[in-house]
């Protein structure tokens, strides 16, 4: 059996029904490769280069699952459609690139459609485009796999609880599914008194951008509180 990192793991399991699923970017072809082991029907791995498209099929092939997968060389989903696809995954990707994914495909926020987004950066910039598209969120992890943490979000374009501010997704598993770690909120603080540093240390010319780590700051100090 394909044994998935705990990155990817962690995306799997928010997958809600294994079945016709895309995913977007998918590199070495390990969710989709999973999901044909798992039995799913209809499976997508769809890359915009062609050399990672071929890791996809070589990791199919290793696993006897290729004619179980299609497929497609494409950038975001200018390969696949609204009936080809329930449920996109879309991972490893900077969040500026994974909203001009979404903003190509409005039928995403059909009834019956689910997203799974793990942004690489840009995280801020993705919640607001999420927010401008009225995306809601169905589910969600914060997984710590190399050192590093990894947020993972799943939407649904009818259902679920509203996104209002880019602190949507930490509230909601705080709350809902008590799946924030403290020591993640600590590791963003620190990033963020770190960049508040180096803004002070310069003294002049960055007063928004003081104002606005500061608030950051408070409000992930206060998300830590309420939260304790």
């Amino acid at each position: 059996m394909l044994k998935l990192s705990g990155r990817l793991a962690a995306i799997y399991e928010l997958i809600p029904v294994k079945k016709r699923i895309a995913d977007i970017g998918t590199d070495h072809g390990y969710i989709p490769v999973r999901l044909a082991l798992d039995g799913a029907e209809d499976v997508i791995a769809s890359d915009i280069r062609e050399g990672p498209l071929l890791c996809a099929k070589k990791t199919a092939v290793r696993y006897h699952v290729e004619e179980k997968i299609r497929f497609v060389l494409a950038p975001g989903l200018a390969g696949v459609g609204s009936d080809d696809a329930d449920c996109i995954v879309i991972a490893g990707m900077g969040g500026e690139v994974i909203g001009d994914i979404l903003l190509t495909a409005p039928w995403l926020r059909d009834p019956g459609k689910t997203v799974i987004l793990q942004p690489q950066s840009k995280k801020a910039e993705l919640m607001a485009c999420l927010i401008s598209c009225g995306f809601r969120l169905t589910g969600g992890a914060v997984v710590e796999d190399g050192g590093r943490f990894y947020e993972i979000l799943r939407l649904s374009g009818v259902e679920g609880e509203p996104l209002v501010d880019e602190y949507s997704f930490y509230r909601y598993l705080r709350d809902r599914e008590d799946k924030l770690p403290d020591s993640y909120l600590s590791a963003l603080i620190e990033k963020e008194k770190r960049a508040l540093d180096g803004l002070t240390a310069a003294k002049q010319g960055h007063e928004r951008e003081i104002a606005e780590r500061s608030q950051r700051i408070s409000d992930l100090l206060r998300l830590r509180r309420d939260g304790a």
